[in-house]
Order: C-alpha cells, then structure tokens, then sequence
C-alpha cells in the first residue's frame, strides 16, 4: 500500500466537474450526483425540507407514478438511492452498461422535473415520522443525538437533518420547488462515475441531459468555529426500565485542515478506534461492563466533536462513566505509548485498502474531498501519512485539541436512579434530566 496509485479521469462540461473512474472488469456503471446544497439550508422551522423533497423527488418524474418509475428501474437492471448531509444531496446508482442511456436520462428527469405530488410528499412525512418515533425505541440512537445536541448547543453543526414534527408539518410542495429552483445550478452539480464507461461517453450524458441547466453556485453560508462550554455538563435522558444505560460522551476534537488531524486519528485509534483499543479493554474485557467501548474523531471545514461511547449494565453505571473520564485524562496527560503507536499505523495503514478496493469507493472518496474543497487526489497518502506520524506528533496532538475538564455527558436512564450519582462526578457542573420523549431543541 505503500507506493499504490489510482487513475482518475478529470473533466468538466459546461462548469460542472465530472471524475471517472474506468473499469472494463464489468460490465456495469456507477453514477454519482453530488449537489452542493444540503441540510444546512434548511430555512428556520423548516428543518427536514432538503431531505424530505429530495425523498419526494425520488419516487419519480413528471407523468410516471411511483410504481412505474420502479418498474422502469427494475427493467433496466438499475438501482438508484438518494441520501441527505449538511453540505450535499447526493443521488447515486448502478445501472448495466448496455442500460446506460435510458438510466440517465430517467435520472435527469427525476432531477430536473420531479413530480413532487402531493400525495408522495404526504407518505414522506409519514414515513419520517415513523422513523422519528423509532428512534424513541433506540437507546443509543438516543444518547448520541442528545449529547451532539449538548456538546453544540444552537451552532449549525447540530441542527437536525431529519427535521421534527412541527418542522415537517410546514414543508409542502411549493418550498420543495423553490427549494430545487434555488439550488439546481451547473455550478452546484458534481458527477462521477465509475466502471464500464469513458470519458466521452460520461462527457456526452452530462452535456446533453444537464447542459441546460442555469448557470451559478449557491453561496454556500460559512459557520462559526463551535465554542466548548467550560466544565463537565450532564444530561440524563429519562427512561424507566432500563437494563442497560448507553452513555457518550463529547468534546471538540479536529477539523479537516488541522495539522494535528492525522496525530489525532493514530492516538483516537489507540484508545477507541479498535475492538484491541485501551477503552474496549478496560470496559469489556477486563471489567465486563459492557459489550463494548468506542470513540470517534468526527471532521468537518470547523471543529468537530471527538466522542466515546458505551453501554454498561445499569447497576455498573456510574462506574463506567468515572472509568471513562479516568481514561481519557490519563491518555491526554500521558499520551500513548511507542508500541501503541505502532499498532495502529499498520492498522491504519493496511485497513485503508478495503476503503479504496473498489473503482465506485474509489469515485465515493474524491467526491466528498472535493465538496468539501479538498484535494481530491490526496487519499492515495493517507497510509503514508498515517506511517509518518510520530509519538511527539500524536501526544502532542491530544494536549492541543482534547479537554477532558470540558465535557458533555448524555445517559439514557431511569433518572431518579442515577441523577444524584451522576452529579458527583468530578468536574461536573450541572446535571439535567430530559424525558426521551422530549424533541431535541
């Protein structure tokens, strides 16, 4: 992995960039659209408006019902899958090569004239209400929203994607077409493709199903670097009869452009990033606490949380808690050890070949560096990058971006169990108790 390489094609038509990853193996085409507009222009009090017109616009075009635009696809050999971020809509599928033409152009009908009825909008809604209420039932669903929430407070990196019932009550169909009238510009629209295609033929099917399109780039809004509130602040998410209360825990961590990230990832690797990590062993293996232990190192253009998480037994509660916190000051203060470093940059290092065996995983990577103003080409020294790390990089690294003094804790309990336990960890400032069945503000 030391010395391996990719060919990308790069081109652009008419302002709207196009990379391609060929491969004759197959015979087989993988489609990406990405589209620079997402969840974080979601109006206020029109949370979930991206989302739910992208999974309106998804049930078909202009004169096909939903059951035909299904039938159509299935015809073809195609399938075809949106999903919603902050920064980008993306619209993505695979389609046998012979299928190309007929599968994009649908794709570009979908897009550029969407039935958005009104009735499919209303099934939508249904839907995500439904998943809202199923997220009631799931615990750690539960912790890690609440104490994103917490940790962020009302910056923009913590409002909702999904959007809350009052939220979705106020998106119709006239905000869903305003909303793609607004965004649906050359310069917005990214495309990939990978597989069995060339650079004439994706050049081709951009220019004459997208070339029409009004030219411009949504400006997109530049958010604030996110402030941590000093002191160790929890949250109890109230929930009787719990067997078990998952727990996470959140600080601010690293940003894209950092340069202590790739110290950040190796030291995050040894303490959370593996089932062989410091956490998991202390938590499940030595202590039988749980089932098991993590952390993560999110990323994004501003400061992103670093989180851990778990799942302890309720009797051992506030055990683990106090042994997570005890854990991670003494990782920040003592760093990692030489050997521990080493085991995770081979991890790092050799892992990172399942992320990038594939041309379409390939095409997934330059994409998302690309929209977030990166170098899309960079990934192939990410192993290289992740050898080079040093011990002083790594330690240094965690006393530069992680606080365990400043701290917001969630736990999904029976309050009246463990609010006045919680209270007494050290450090802790404030404890509060939402029902579970309270919206997040």
């Amino acid at each position: 992995m030391s010395g391996f390489s990719f060919a990308c094609e790069r081109t652009a038509v008419r302002g709207m960039p196009i990379f391609l990853e060929s491969s004759h193996a197959l015979p087989v085409v993988d489609i990406a659209l990405r589209i620079a507009t997402g969840a974080e222009f979601d109006p206020e009090g029109l949370e979930g408006l991206a989302r739910l017109t992208l999974k309106t616009l998804r049930m078909g075009p202009e004169g096909m019902s939903e059951q035909r635009t299904e039938d159509l696809l299935a015809g073809l050999g195609a399938r075809l899958h949106v999903s919603t971020a902050r920064r980008a809509l993306r619209i993505s599928g695979s389609v046998l090569t012979r299928h190309l033409e007929p599968f994009f152009e649908l794709l570009s009908r979908m897009v550029l004239r969407p039935a958005l009825r009104p009735a499919d909008l209303a099934r939508q809604r249904r839907e995500t209400h439904a998943m809202l209420m199923a997220q009631l039932d799931d615990d750690d669903s539960l912790a890690a929203r609440h104490v994103r929430k917490l940790a962020l407070g009302d910056h923009p990196f913590a409002r909702s994607l999904v959007g809350t019932p009052a939220s979705l009550a106020r998106v119709d169909v006239a905000k869903g077409r305003a909303f793609l009238a607004e965004h649906l510009r050359r310069g917005n629209l990214v495309f990939g493709f990978a597989g069995d295609i060339t650079g004439a033929q994706a050049e081709d099917l951009v220019l004459r199903y997208f070339g029409d399109l009004p030219a411009g780039r949504t400006k997109r809004p530049t958010p604030s670097t996110p402030k941590q509130p000093r002191g160790r602040r929890v949250r109890v998410v109230d929930k009787p009869e719990r067997t078990q209360t998952p727990m996470a825990f959140s600080t601010l961590g690293t940003h894209l452009t950092d340069p202590h990230l790739d110290g950040l990832i190796v030291a995050n690797t040894v303490f959370g990033g593996t089932f062989a990590s410091r956490l998991n062993g202390e938590l499940r293996t030595k202590r039988g606490f749980t089932y098991g232990a993590s952390s993560s190192l999110g990323r994004a253009e501003k400061r992103e949380l670093w989180s851990m998480q778990s799942a302890p037994e309720a009797e051992h509660t506030l055990a683990c808690a106090r042994i997570h916190l005890e854990l991670m000051e003494r990782w920040v203060e003592r760093g990692v050890s030489q050997r521990e470093l080493g085991a995770a940059k081979r991890f790092l290092a050799g892992s990172y070949a399942f992320d990038v065996e594939t041309p379409s995983k390939r095409l997934e990577i330059r994409l998302d560096r690309h929209g977030a103003g990166l170098d899309p080409d960079a990934f192939v020294k990410y192993p290289a990058r992740m050898r080079a790390v040093t011990l002083q990089q790594a330690n240094e690294a965690l006393r530069a971006r992680l606080s365990p003094d400043d701290m917001a804790l969630v736990v999904v309990a029976e309050a009246e169990q463990v609010r006045d336990d919680l209270a007494k960890l050290p450090g802790v400032r404030e404890v509060e108790v939402r029902p579970f069945t309270q919206p997040l503000d």
